[in-house]
């Protein structure tokens, strides 16, 4: 976006400037996909940074019956909430190429551009 500003003082000249784009994606879909790339890079770290924690309180425990059947269930949650995680992230992939084939056969797509 170009827009003009006040005259320059010596030039008598307009003075333009440039608003860039912080986000670099110019459609939905480039947006959603760099979100979902976003929380990919943050979630992964965060999942086995857990796994590794749950690893240590296992150890911590010492066979302590009731801490080591608090771990389980920890492990047990920390690797559902991992499944789903990567479960939505594939649903995501799977409706965005849906869409974007859809989209392809009809030459009209009013709600984003291909992801390619």
């Amino acid at each position: 976006m170009v827009n003009q500003g006040a005259p320059n003082a010596r030039t008598g000249q307009p003075t333009s400037y440039t608003i860039e784009n912080p986000l670099k994606t110019t459609s939905l879909c480039g947006l959603v996909e760099n979100l979902l790339h976003a929380v990919i890079e943050i979630g992964i770290p965060i999942a086995v940074l857990t796994l590794v924690w749950i690893g240590f309180k296992f150890v911590m425990a010492q066979g302590n019956s009731i801490e080591l059947e608090a771990q389980k269930k920890n492990l047990r949650y920390t690797i559902l909430g991992i499944v789903i995680f990567l479960a939505s992230w594939m649903i995501a992939v799977v409706i965005a190429n849906t869409v974007n084939s859809l989209a392809s056969g009809t030459g009209i797509n009013p709600f984003v551009t291909s992801c390619n």
